[in-house]
């Protein structure tokens, strides 16, 4: 327990694991949001769908957030590069074409290529999306997979929108109407 000393009773939300060691779990007296990898939510329960970007998901949901945007989730290999620059996992800087990658649509229309666990998170994230359209979802990311249900804009373009002051209930009405007339034709 000594991971919460001095903290257990802060009112500052802990987010666990189901798996994490019951002693330290029971120790905190704040309110407790238990990750699930996978199935049903409880009471303050969060399902997780296996990543960080997927748990953040969940709990923006089950927070009330809207919009939720995404920031640098990329889920694919742009420009056929690792995520981090090579001297962080030892690796070249290209990746090397598997037979088990699959290839997904690019935010831009390219074809690039996916890992098979980063093609679950999306297709989880896209499941969460469906689920949730009175919700607005918004992908601030350059490059990368396509993620069903976003508007697509780049961070630098929400940040000049943000930065002209209009507030995100404004750019959430104009993207919806921007996604509907798209969608419409």
């Amino acid at each position: 327990a000594k991971q919460i000393e001095g903290i257990e009773g802060e009112n500052i939300p802990l987010i666990y694991l189901a798996t994490a060691h019951a002693a330290t779990i029971a120790r905190y007296q704040g309110p407790r949001y238990i990750c699930y990898l996978d199935g049903p939510t409880r009471k303050n329960g969060v399902m997780s769908g296996g990543s960080v970007s997927t748990l953040m998901l969940s709990l923006a949901i089950q927070m009330g957030g809207n919009p939720i945007i995404f920031a640098g989730q990329d889920l694919a290999f742009t420009d056929n590069q690792h995520h981090a620059d090579h001297e962080v996992y030892g690796k070249a800087q290209y990746i090397e074409i598997l037979p088990n990658m699959r290839t997904v649509e690019g935010i831009s229309g390219e074809l690039l290529y996916t890992k098979l666990d980063y093609l679950t998170f999306k297709q989880w994230i896209e499941q969460r999306i469906k689920q949730y359209q009175h919700i607005s979802f918004i992908n601030a990311t350059a490059k990368g997979a396509r993620i069903k249900g976003c508007q697509h804009l780049t961070l630098d373009e929400l940040g000049l929108l943000l930065s002209q002051g209009i507030g995100l209930r404004m750019v959430k009405r104009m993207l919806n109407a921007e996604y509907y007339h798209k969608n419409k034709q």
